[in-house]
């Protein structure tokens, strides 16, 4: 008789990285988005190269061109690499470079299923933590509250991982309410 062989199972991830669910920007945005500003750089440069017909003004032209659009698409990189939406069982939290808004699910009144700008809509406006910023502060020194959370950042469409997961933290959320029969 051989010997069998016993398999080894692949290490089970634990239990809280199953509960906290994390979504960054869509992959098909951020192309979108540099694809849009890359056209739109070679336009400018092509716009002066036709306004001046001279290779030498056009070449003094597309370097400062060049360099706002590299630092524009360098700048949308790092927004999107900071930018995150996290579904745990308590609630969820939305991050960007210069904030943080924590809330419960308890606090999400609706889901607005906009094709445009999807959003989750909060019952009571969330505190939002604000981090250093260079920027003047708008707020007066008061503190700030976030009342909705953008979601087409995140690729949301109901049949999408987040939709499926916003379904199962928060299935009150897709319920509709029943109509009355029309007579």
């Amino acid at each position: 008789m051989k010997p069998t062989r016993r398999s080894r199972k692949a290490p089970q991830p634990h239990s809280h990285s199953r509960e906290r669910k994390v979504y960054r920007p869509s992959a098909s945005l951020r192309r979108t988005t540099i694809v849009v500003i890359l056209v739109l750089g070679a336009a400018a440069i092509g716009f002066a190269y036709v306004s001046t017909r001279s290779l030498l003004s056009t070449a003094f032209c597309a370097l400062p061109i060049g360099l706002f659009f590299v630092l524009v698409v360098t700048y949308l990189s790092y927004l999107a690499r900071r930018t995150s939406l996290v579904l745990a069982p308590h609630g969820l939290e939305y991050h960007t470079p210069n904030l943080t808004l924590r809330t419960t699910w308890e606090n999400v009144a609706q889901i607005i299923e906009d094709p445009i700008t999807p959003r989750l809509v909060l019952r009571q406006p969330a505190p939002v933590e604000q981090r250093r910023s260079l920027a003047p502060d708008r707020a007066g020194g008061q503190a700030i509250a976030g009342k909705a959370i953008p979601l087409r950042l995140f690729g949301y469409s109901r049949r999408s991982a987040l939709g499926r997961d916003l379904q199962h933290y928060a299935p009150y959320l897709f319920t509709t309410p029943e109509r009355s029969p029309s007579r």
